[in-house]
């Protein structure tokens, strides 16, 4: 009798275990309702001082290609957060602003790597609270080719997001 019970009792804790969601899940699902709530701030490139001193010593050309560079990008950035991304408010900031420290932040990074003599590009999208007191939500994209815009990956970040939400209810 003490065995079967002893059993019982095991059985009952390991599926409780094993059905509830981890830690790190949990989280996920926390972050995820604040970022529906609260927004995503996203950081745009600010080369003002980079620009003001390359036309302090001349260099107008060099400004001025900086300048359509860096306006590019910030366009082609807020050109995919507004067209395919719907899951929360966005803002725009400059990189140099002050954030708040719940904040929300994405970070759109691409970097090139060589695995076995050919070219591959990772692509990736972060979201990351600012205070860092919860794991980042990551979303990833590899490619032989250099992505041409950001719009496939921001897809992706507001697919992940909706799917965890959907879980988190």
């Amino acid at each position: 009798m003490k065995i079967v019970s002893i059993s019982i009792i095991s059985c009952f804790v390991f599926l409780l275990v094993s059905c509830s969601p981890s830690i790190r899940q949990l989280q996920s699902y926390e972050m995820v309702q604040e970022i529906a709530e609260q927004g995503i701030i996203i950081p745009l490139r600010d080369a003002s001082k980079d620009i003001a001193l390359f036309n302090e010593y001349g260099e107008t050309k060099k400004a001025q290609q900086l300048e359509q560079e860096v306006m590019n990008y910030n366009n082609a950035i807020r050109s995919a957060f507004d067209n395919y991304y719907n899951f929360s408010a966005v803002q725009y900031v400059n990189e140099d602003e002050e954030i708040v420290q719940d904040a929300y932040l994405v970070r759109i990074s691409i970097e090139e790597s060589n695995r076995d003599d050919r070219n591959n590009y990772i692509q990736q999208a972060v979201i990351s609270k600012l205070s860092g007191d919860t794991p980042p939500i990551i979303v990833t994209r590899e490619s032989s080719t250099k992505p041409s815009s950001n719009n496939f990956i921001v897809q992706q970040l507001n697919r992940k997001l909706n799917q965890l939400l959907s879980k988190a209810m």
